[in-house]
């Protein structure tokens, strides 16, 4: 928000934080209706709506007005990554046998950190470059990511040990 869309370090915290605050608030919710309605639907749900909400994501960041800058984090907190965090635990936890849950929750996390999480920062940053200074390839990064999320939810959730869905 500083570097690409020129917005005061201010404006950007300000945006930052509320859209942290309403994901604090709104993961446990949805971590609980996972334990009602099943951890694989909210954790998929969560990343559906990135899906569908990435490209408006970018756009109302685009807008550089507070506000819609941060409705646009907040969705993407709170439904997002809340429907996404909310349920991974027990979601994480009903993949593996008691005996190997440890090493297979530490494996997967790590594996994901090593191969995504890690070097996302420079993927945008060389997305963003890419495509003429807008984020038009970040916000399709963003889609495919989820979307493979989707897709290893739907797989995951028919193997899993102790299945609650």
């Amino acid at each position: 928000m500083t570097n690409t869309l020129q917005m005061t370090r201010t404006d950007a915290l300000t945006v930052v934080f509320i859209a942290t605050l309403v994901g604090i608030i709104v993961t446990p919710f949805l971590g609980a209706l996972s334990d009602r309605i099943g951890y694989a639907k909210v954790y998929a749900a969560g990343a559906i709506v990135m899906i569908i909400f990435a490209f408006p994501l970018f756009a109302l960041l685009n807008t550089k007005d507070v506000a819609l800058a941060a409705l646009a984090m907040s969705v993407g907190y709170g439904l997002g990554f809340g429907g996404m965090a909310g349920p991974q635990g027990a979601f994480l936890a009903n993949l593996f046998p008691t005996r190997y849950r440890f090493s297979g929750i530490a494996f997967a996390r790590e594996l994901n950190g090593l191969l995504i999480a890690g070097p996302t920062p420079f993927i945008a940053s060389a997305l963003v470059a890419a495509a003429g200074g807008t984020p038009t390839y970040v916000a399709l990064y963003l889609m495919v990511c989820c979307l493979l999320t989707v897709i290893s939810v739907w797989i995951l959730r028919h193997d899993a040990v102790g299945r609650h869905d």
